[in-house]
């Protein structure tokens, strides 16, 4: 099966607040504290309450959207999913509500009595990337008929962290349907990761990706600042910022790497249109 993809049937939306925090709540605060003291340890960290503490931000909020809120947001905006046999959920931020199987709350919602589901995590910005070349490999094998990826993160965190503060991310989510039957949509070409540690590597990285994977010289890279993109991501939108950014340009281009640089690694996505064979 040729894997298809096309841009515009993406759906996607950044959210507000989607759940009304509760005064009975802050009665809860001793337990997030001893969540967050324990998920410190478990990464070699001390906590620190008055230093990393945001459980009082966490417990107040007015922006609070988890990924199932989202879910249920889009789900009457998705099409094509009904027969979908296969759930993934990609995410670099944690749900607002840790131990919610979101894939789970997906295919109850939309109905899919048969269909797998897992999440896909601790990849960096790159998640997506991953999640959907794995996608596209059991349905190229047969494995799978169909695909719903979802790809989503949030804004309020238990514990405060200075590179997400600075990111500051929107609560956004984006739903794609996978198959082979997207007659206007691109052809998949493939994944790759390099690790990068400096920018002034990534320009020769791209290049050998984009070789590798058999797409053009004339191939719109679209990432952040730091790969020089022919179209930049918002980074705010976290882990669906590529595929967002895909789907918001008028014409979609010949061919398109979508690439993430995150912790030194670089991953990228490729897709081409049928039919464009420039020389590589």
């Amino acid at each position: 099966m040729t894997v298809q993809f096309d841009p515009g049937r993406l759906i996607w939306d950044c959210f507000g607040g989607l759940e009304v925090p509760e005064p009975a709540w802050e009665g809860d605060r001793d337990y997030w504290e001893g969540f967050n003291k324990a998920f410190f340890a478990a990464n070699g960290m001390d906590y620190d309450p008055a230093r990393d503490s945001n459980v009082a931000v966490w417990i107040r909020s007015e922006d609070r959207a988890s990924f199932s809120d989202m879910v249920a947001a889009l789900a009457p905006r998705l099409a094509g999913a009904e027969d979908a046999d296969l759930v993934l959920l990609a995410h670099w931020l944690p749900d607002l509500h840790m131990g919610t199987s979101v894939t789970n709350y997906a295919m109850h919602r939309l109905g899919l009595t048969e269909a797998l589901g897992f999440a896909i995590s601790d990849r960096g910005l790159s998640a997506p990337l991953f999640a959907f070349d794995y996608a596209a490999r059991v349905l190229q094998q047969g494995r799978r008929r169909k695909v719903l990826l979802m790809v989503m993160d949030q804004r309020t965190m238990l514990y405060r962290d200075p590179a997400i503060e600075a990111l500051a991310p929107a609560n956004v989510a984006a739903l794609m349907v996978l198959d082979g039957k997207a007659p206007d949509g691109m052809t998949y070409r493939g994944y790759a990761r390099r690790v990068v540690a400096e920018k002034a590597g990534l320009a020769a990285a791209l290049a050998e990706i984009r070789a590798e994977l058999g797409l053009p010289e004339t191939t719109t890279v679209i990432g952040p600042n730091a790969v020089a993109p022919d179209v930049a991501i918002d980074p705010s939108l976290v882990c669906a910022a590529p595929f967002i950014a895909l789907a918001r340009l008028e014409t979609s281009p010949a061919a398109a790497l979508l690439a993430t640089w995150h912790q030194g690694s670089l991953c990228a996505i490729g897709f081409q249109r049928e039919g464009i064979r420039d020389a590589a």
